[in-house]
């Protein structure tokens, strides 16, 4: 019923205005006579649906505005870095002894010692960089400080420097494992009351490798806090001394003319606490 009223509303409104120019609907100028224009609206919807004379365009639905946008720049990832240990390493090693002649010995099985998880201190700087969340590689220098032991008058030290460049990967948790090659330049030294001024010291350039394994945790962004235990293994050197000890009061036993003193393979378990910093 309502779409026939304004059905019928809309036809009696352009009829009228067709027909002829009257009443306050209508304007003229002179001969022209021109009639006002009616605006329909369906009474259903509300809607403007025609003025007479001229179409009236129905309302475009207003797109919502768009959000510019945010650009937000990619945060650098830090993959170089530095840092320092210190460490407790424990040494094992064997030390091989050769007197010339042999006869000035009278013990003939005193011709070695050894030497297990004898305690000393070192420590290490180190630069590196980072290649990916699991891959990370440094080279590493370090100084495992002086092991010192007496008998018999004799007094013995070692102390090895060292370089090694190692590589790790990293697990989720902060858990690493690694390895490292290098070189160590471990250095002897004897001295006794017997020994003649011939040199006290001797050094040897010795392959060095390491196996890893640790724990990192970040204190900051950039603050890391290392903890790591390394078992690594060189070389250790020899030293020949000659004697002027006299003849020992037992018969047929000749005076001692030089002692030698031969350092074996040295492992090196070495607990340590360090922080690197990552730029």
């Amino acid at each position: 019923m309502k779409k026939t009223l304004v059905s019928l509303l809309a036809v009696m409104m352009t009829t009228g205005a067709m027909a002829a120019c009257y009443g306050d609907g209508c304007s003229c100028e002179g001969d022209n006579c021109r009639t006002k224009k009616y605006r329909v609206i369906n009474i259903i919807t509300g809607v403007p649906t025609q003025m007479y004379g001229e179409p009236v365009a129905a309302p475009q639905p207003v797109e919502p505005a768009r959000p510019e946008p945010v650009i937000v720049a990619p945060v650098a990832q830090n993959d170089t870095y530095i840092g320092a240990h210190l460490s407790l390493n424990l040494l094992n090693f064997k030390t091989k002894y050769k007197a010339s002649p042999a006869a000035a010995v009278v013990d003939a099985s005193a011709d070695h010692d050894s030497y297990n998880f004898e305690p000393v201190f070192g420590g290490d700087l180190f630069v590196g960089k980072i290649f990916s969340p699991s891959w990370r590689g440094d080279i590493e220098v370090g100084y495992i400080t002086k092991f010192t032991d007496s008998g018999e008058g004799i007094t013995f030290n070692l102390s090895a420097p060292y370089i090694l460049g190692n590589i790790s990967y990293n697990f989720a948790g902060g858990v690493y494992i690694g390895g490292g090659i290098g070189v160590a330049l471990p250095q002897i030294r004897t001295d006794w009351t017997y020994y003649s001024d011939n040199d006290p010291e001797n050094s040897k350039l010795s392959l060095m490798g390491a196996a890893m394994f640790g724990y990192s945790h970040h204190l900051s962004p950039n603050v890391v806090l290392d903890l790591r235990y390394r078992l690594a293994a060189f070389e250790g050197p020899d030293i020949t001394r000659d004697s002027n000890r006299p003849a020992i009061a037992v018969p047929a036993t000749p005076a001692l003319e030089s002692l030698g003193i031969d350092v074996k393979t040295v492992w090196d378990n070495s607990f340590s606490i360090g922080v690197r910093y990552e730029f």
